[in-house]
């Protein structure tokens, strides 16, 4: 009879002491922060750096010209550039970033 409960209590103690040692694996999501163009290809996430103010709202003055800035989230290995995917799919839905958006804003060239 102990033989078969220490068996049991055996197992049991060695899957709480496995379940101790395991790592929470949720992220925190990335909030969505304004990253000014610097130069180079709109659509490439490096020609960005984070808005002064960490991220606030850069205030171009609008033309439909050339972009000048883009709210999406950051890269998750970079903070200071916007994540490649999101700045993509920013460029498909303003047509190549000819087409106004929420999130999208331009400057005189």
């Amino acid at each position: 009879m102990i033989k078969k409960y220490g068996i049991g209590m055996a197992a049991v103690l060695i899957a709480i002491s496995a379940a101790a040692f395991t790592t929470n694996k949720t992220h925190k999501p990335l909030t969505q922060q304004w990253f000014v163009l610097n130069s180079g290809n709109p659509a490439n996430n490096t020609s960005y750096q984070l808005a002064p103010g960490g991220g606030a709202d850069p205030g171009c003055p609008t033309d439909p010209n050339t972009v000048c800035a883009v709210l999406t989230s950051p890269d998750a290995s970079n903070s200071n550039i916007p994540d490649q995917s999101q700045l993509t799919a920013i460029k498909t839905a303003s047509s190549n970033f000819t087409k106004r958006l929420n999130g999208l804003e331009y400057v005189r060239p």
